[in-house]
């Protein structure tokens, strides 16, 4: 094979350390664009090697190891061999050299990876590195949860759904593979024989129910997703709650339902939910000691629903893990707190499984739902003396009043690690917020004034884009009248969950009458729980607000929630000019009114002369 060479290995740069992190091999695979890494000791022995695919594995929890300790080498340069080798596996280029268990070298084919080979490396690492971050993630936040339900005495349960592998057989595999032919859309789309046998009921039953279902659509509030109110003929939900006709409402206990379409029942009526099967067995057996409550989303399951529902001492939570990084999440506790029901016998014992199912195991019938209930139910330990004595009940309390989902984590994850050569070795990190429309010489100075108290000063602009100046406008007003101090300074924008129409929308529309000062605490919890975290943030500095009780409000919110991340709070005196206070505000009713030589009192020159070039 022309082009074949050997390379010592004095001469090769993709030697790594035993101990190399998975984000180190991120690094070397995608900016490097090494083909392999060879693991050695401090003797030049090599141990094992890293490839791309050794990578995925790895993050898509299919190894342990993130080095590979069984691969292919040679124990002296055979060109012969290596031929032969990179005919059978055109993908591989190099082979390593390994004499007396000491790495010698490797041989190279002459060929490489295309640009497009890597363009699909960097595209399927970067995937299944997220997915492993969000498993880790999501790993913190169960662990956080199930600590704070063992202090509580609450049982959790986790649902194992099976493959369809598992339960489909031969004979029924034609039937379920049409089935699956509707994964994109509705029960409408079912033939007729298909929706009479899965609703036991009239076809037109189907365009019923469709109609009902287009009504139901998520909401988010403090990062907390709930399926919005409705009420129909067949879907009834309030407060993110299914209604379960059944359910007793003076219990002494609750019992969650937590998870995906298939715990919300997302394909059946109201009475023909899981959930109403569990309470209809409760009921038989207890009476009215446990109220079954469904809390559940359309689609992928979110954790900040079973951080709001209060809890206490008898309580059962029950978490649907279909599918996910949290199913993952789960499997890798693998704490005894969790109890675990699978379910795949009940699938098995069903008659004419397909028939119940819609397009795919998760999306069944009732038939299935109240199978599914049963086994629910009968793998449930209830404790005699929990249900029936007032006496042992604790207060109930939840775990967070907010919560913060993986897509926030991230961002701010990710600006920090763009800012990081700017952050590093700093002790001493100040920030401020700022909307700047426009930038004024009271935002200047309160930068000044922010710097004599710290080493560097990060400058979050707002980055939502509600203001009467864009963002694009106001972070080059702010980068322009702060360059003049250097490196002491960033401006970077606030990413879309500080001071947000998610986080903090009064804000937007304070200039409005007010007659009720919303809560801000979601945005300080997102900024002191997250923002500072990354940014290694000491310090938030704020300006002092005499006549926006809006500002004025999250001024005393700031005041109250930041310490508790150990971030000091230092509001400072506003610049006046005359008697006048420096505002922006003021600023734009002068360009309202035309009269732009006026704003000179107000702004730096810098924005002056922006405005005039760009905004006017």
């Amino acid at each position: 094979m022309a082009g074949m060479r050997f390379i010592e290995k004095e001469y090769i740069e993709s030697k790594v350390s035993i101990d190399i992190s998975v984000y180190e091999v991120v690094d070397l695979f995608l900016k490097e664009k090494y083909e392999v890494l060879y693991a050695v000791d401090e003797n030049e022995k090599l141990l094992g090697v890293i490839t791309p695919r050794d990578l995925q594995r790895f993050c898509l929890d299919k190894t342990k190891s993130l080095i590979n300790y069984d691969f292919t080498k040679m124990d002296s340069v055979d060109y012969c061999f290596a031929e032969s080798f990179f005919i059978a596996h055109p993908r591989v280029h190099e082979i390593p050299v390994v004499t007396d268990s000491v790495f010698c070298g490797i041989v190279l084919s002459g060929n490489s990876k295309s640009k497009k080979e890597w363009e699909d490396i960097r595209f399927a690492i970067l995937q299944d590195l997220g997915f492993k971050k969000r498993v880790q993630f999501y790993i913190r936040q169960l662990n956080e949860l199930l600590t704070f339900y063992d202090s509580k005495e609450v049982d959790i349960y986790e649902v194992f759904y099976p493959d369809e592998n598992e339960i489909i057989s031969g004979k029924d595999r034609n039937k379920y593979h049409v089935k699956q032919e509707h994964r994109n859309g509705h029960i409408r789309d079912m033939s007729k024989y298909e929706i009479v046998s899965f609703y036991h009921r009239e076809p037109e039953f189907a365009e019923e129910i469709y109609r009902d279902f287009q009504k139901l659509r998520h909401v988010r509030k403090n990062g907390i997703t709930i399926v919005d109110n409705v009420e129909s003929n067949n879907y009834n939900i309030r407060d993110g709650h299914r209604l379960i006709s059944n359910a007793p409402k003076d219990a002494l206990h609750k019992v969650y339902i937590f998870g995906p379409c298939t715990a919300l029942g997302a394909y059946v009526s109201d009475d023909k939910t899981i959930a109403y099967y569990l309470q209809k067995l409760f009921n038989d057996k207890y009476e009215n000691m446990y109220e079954v409550i469904t809390s559940a989303l359309l689609g992928t399951p979110e954790l900040g629903v079973m951080y709001v529902e209060p809890v206490q001492k008898g309580d059962i939570v029950i978490l649907f893990g279909i599918y996910n990084e949290i199913k993952k999440a789960v499997k890798q506790i693998n704490s005894s707190i969790i109890k675990i029901i699978d379910v795949t016998e009940t699938f098995r014992s069903a008659e004419n499984l397909c028939d119940n199912l819609f397009n795919c195991v998760c999306h069944h019938n009732h038939i299935v739902n109240e199978m599914v209930a049963k086994h629910i139910f009968d793998s449930l330990q209830i404790y005699k003396d929990v249900c029936n004595s007032q006496s042992l009940l604790t207060q109930r309390e939840c775990f967070k009043d907010y919560y913060i989902p993986y897509e926030i984590d991230e961002t701010y994850s990710n600006l920090a690690n763009a800012c990081q050569a700017w952050l590093e070795g700093c002790s001493s990190i100040g920030t401020i917020v700022m909307n700047c429309n426009p930038f004024t010489k009271g935002h200047r100075y309160l930068i000044e004034k922010a710097l004599e108290c710290c080493e560097k000063l990060l400058i979050f602009v707002v980055e939502e884009d509600l203001s009467q100046f864009s963002f694009e406008d106001r972070i080059k007003m702010v980068k322009v009248g702060t360059e003049d101090l250097g490196d002491k300074i960033k401006v970077i924008g606030s990413g879309k969950y500080v001071i947000s129409k998610e986080t903090f929308a009064q804000y937007f529309d304070k200039e409005n009458a007010v007659t009720e000062v919303e809560s801000m605490d979601y945005d300080l919890r997102v900024f002191g729980e997250v923002v500072c975290k990354y940014f290694g943030i000491k310090t938030r500095f704020v300006g002092e607000e005499p006549n926006d009780v809006v500002t004025a409000s999250y001024n005393e919110t700031i005041k109250r929630i930041l310490p508790e991340y150990g971030v000091n709070v230092i509001e400072i005196p506003r610049l006046q000019v005359g008697d006048a206070i420096v505002s922006a505000s003021k600023v734009r009713a002068l360009l309202a009114e035309k009269k732009i030589t006026e704003i000179k009192d107000y702004v730096p020159q810098t924005t002056y002369e922006y405005i005039k070039k760009h905004c006017i």
